[in-house]
């Protein structure tokens, strides 16, 4: 069982030039949620919680960890 996930995501959202300026994160939200779904039936055993993540108009990086592990972060 990993102890840190770090997943990253790119082209989640069109390239457009609005898009450039008016950022959302709402494809970014929408992407972690289902990454942590899918952390749930991979890992059964273990709960992973959300670091962090950060989108620059078309990628993201979320970093996840062990709940257990959160208290030497």
């Amino acid at each position: 069982m990993p102890s840190i996930l770090a997943i990253g995501f790119q082209e989640i959202c069109d390239l457009t030039a609005t898009n450039m300026v008016w950022q959302s994160s709402a494809n970014a939200n929408r992407w972690v949620n289902n990454v942590q779904k899918h952390f749930k039936q991979a890992y059964p055993n273990d709960e992973y919680i959300l670091l962090g993540h950060d989108q620059l108009v078309g990628v993201c990086l979320a970093v996840f960890i062990r709940r257990d592990l959160a208290p030497f972060v």
